[in-house]
């Protein structure tokens, strides 16, 4: 009964913050997708297991400081795709509820 609860509310919840959502999720998949791609060309960009093994065996000053500049980049890309795409919302919300003129086309 707690599931089917649980799944109910997750469903409302979903359904409230839909374009949120997709908001946060596309802007996080393509700022990685993005540096993804250009540490392919670009080199000295860790796999995720080697990152967390290096911090587990505490070598994370030998990490490279491009690396970073990578990692710094992907939440430059997070926040200002955010902001793009937020705007684009706003816009597209006040487009919905604002009234049609007659002489508009």
């Amino acid at each position: 009964m707690v599931t089917i609860g649980c799944a109910v509310a997750a469903g409302v919840l979903a359904y409230i913050y839909l374009d949120w959502i997709v908001l946060i999720s596309t802007v996080v998949l393509g700022s990685y997708s993005t540096m993804r791609g250009t540490s392919m060309y670009g080199g000295h960009y860790y796999n995720e297991f080697t990152m967390a093994k290096m911090i587990k065996d505490g070598l994370l000053e030998d990490i490279d400081p491009i690396y970073w500049a990578y990692v710094a980049m992907f939440f430059g890309l997070v926040l200002l795709g955010g902001c793009v795409q937020y705007r684009a919302l706003k816009k597209e919300r006040l487009e919905k509820t604002a009234p049609s003129h007659p002489y508009r086309h």
